[in-house]
């Protein structure tokens, strides 16, 4: 039993060893021999510009590059968090959504309320208007007084 165990841990141990080879080294170690060839075959050719570019691109783009995929990285950790934090935040947000139009309804009964009852006041006073329009307007002179002054 404990033969048997011990012989599992080692078979897992070896996957382990073989998945990390395949993985992680062995990627690592064909970029690195590509960008040799490619610095030797640059120093080999004949023409400098062809050595220029591909030393410029060894030498500035391949860190450069390293350096955004960290920024990459960054980036798609912060969406993740995005997407995270809206699912946290949906359900009280629509309870907000839900309040406000609750709100607004009520406020539109108000309003409609007032303004029913403002044009009722409006009718029962007009009579009352009319009178004070008149009892307190100046009168008019006559039209031949107003063009001989």
């Amino acid at each position: 039993m404990q033969a048997d165990k011990q012989q599992l841990l080692d078979a897992t141990q070896k996957r382990i060893r073989q998945v990390r080879w395949r993985s992680l080294r062995l990627p690592m170690i064909v970029g690195v021999a590509v960008l040799v060839g490619l610095v030797v075959l640059a120093g080999v050719s004949p023409r400098p510009s062809l050595t220029a570019n591909v030393m410029m691109m060894v030498m500035m783009l391949c860190p450069a590059l390293l350096c955004m995929f960290a920024l990459f990285i960054v980036m798609v950790v912060s969406v993740f968090g995005m997407n995270k934090v809206t699912g946290a935040v949906a359900s009280p947000l629509r309870r907000v959504e839900s309040l406000t139009v609750t709100a607004r309804q009520k406020v539109e009964e108000v309003s409609d309320v007032a303004a029913q009852q403002s044009a009722n006041f409006s009718v029962r006073t007009a009579p009352l208007e009319n009178w004070m329009n008149k009892a307190f307007d100046r009168k008019s002179t006559s039209s031949k007084d107003a063009t001989h002054e």
